[in-house]
């Protein structure tokens, strides 16, 4: 909680700001602190103070009304895109290694280029991405990058940090992972893991945004173009977060970037996450379809 700039009230799960005086109540597993610090209150400046130390991992057009390009500077992967994760992300995550056991287990720094965020109980880990959580290390043998690709295959930092697959130009930032849940518990069996059960959400992440009137009320300072229609973004379910061209679904928390003019955000919706029950029930058969073979496309 400190790291995401909050302090306990005492009253509850109550947690405030003592800055710009936001509180919050009501804390989940898969609430990041600094991330809801960001997203409630973009102007505060303890978030701008954590912004300034770290910059996207991806070249910025200095026109803010031109859309990003995440263009790597490598001549090998010129024009390919890549995974959108912030720098300020990876500085929260590396604080919470900071009594790392890193004598008998893999090294933290292991453990942070492999997505991981520790839970302060043992050496125990988890991926927000995708909710992997990982634990019982063994030293020299166990490779927390080799761990992650082979226990979450899916997974949206796998795919699109650790191994060198080229996406779509929208951006996942935060895909649900698609794994079969069985194969699941058979390989954590095999390898001494702990996984939770990776679940389609049954109810709204962001209740206060399921009315399409409170989503379009967040695009008031949207000024990224080009890109869809703010009606369309709206209609299949997302709003804006304040940060960049990132817009978040209401119901299944997925976040997607980096939009151009001709892009479906519903397509684009259902392609990167196929278990959002909303996406789903706006789209056909032919469209859900269209969707995740044009992901399989990209992946392929």
């Amino acid at each position: 909680m400190k790291t995401g700039g909050f302090q306990y009230t005492g009253v509850g799960d109550t947690t405030r700001c003592s800055i710009c005086g936001l509180e919050v109540s009501g804390w989940t597993r898969e609430m990041e602190p600094f991330y809801i610090h960001l997203e409630r209150s973009p102007n505060c400046s303890f978030v701008h103070s954590v912004q300034s130390k770290g910059k996207l991992i991806l070249n910025v057009v200095e026109n803010p009304a031109k859309r990003q390009k995440l263009e790597l500077e490598s001549s090998q992967w010129n024009k390919r895109k890549k995974f959108a994760e912030l720098d300020i992300l990876k500085q929260v995550r590396r604080r919470t290694f900071s009594h790392w056991p890193g004598e008998t287990v893999p090294t933290k720094e292991q453990m942070i280029a492999a997505g991981f965020f520790q839970c302060n109980v043992g050496d125990r880990v988890i991926c927000l991405y995708c909710n992997l959580i990982c634990q019982q290390w063994t030293g020299n043998i166990d490779d927390p990058i080799e761990v992650h690709k082979t226990l979450s295959p899916k997974c949206s930092f796998v795919l699109l940090v650790l191994t060198q697959t080229e996406p779509s130009s929208i951006l996942a930032v935060n895909e649900i992972s698609t794994n079969n849940n069985s194969n699941q518990e058979t390989s954590l069996n095999n390898m001494n893991r702990l996984r939770f059960d990776q679940n389609a959400p049954s109810s709204p992440y962001h209740i206060d945004y399921a009315n399409i009137q409170s989503r379009k009320a967040t695009f008031e300072a949207w000024t990224n173009e080009p890109s869809p229609s703010v009606d369309d973004l709206v209609k299949a379910g997302f709003f804006y977060t304040g940060i960049n061209n990132i817009v978040r679904c209401f119901y299944c928390n997925g976040s997607l970037q980096n939009w151009s003019k001709n892009d479906n955000p519903l397509i684009e919706h259902i392609r990167w996450f196929p278990h959002c029950a909303y996406a789903r029930q706006l789209s056909s058969n032919q469209l859900y379809t269209k969707g995740q073979q044009t992901k399989s496309i990209q992946q392929g």
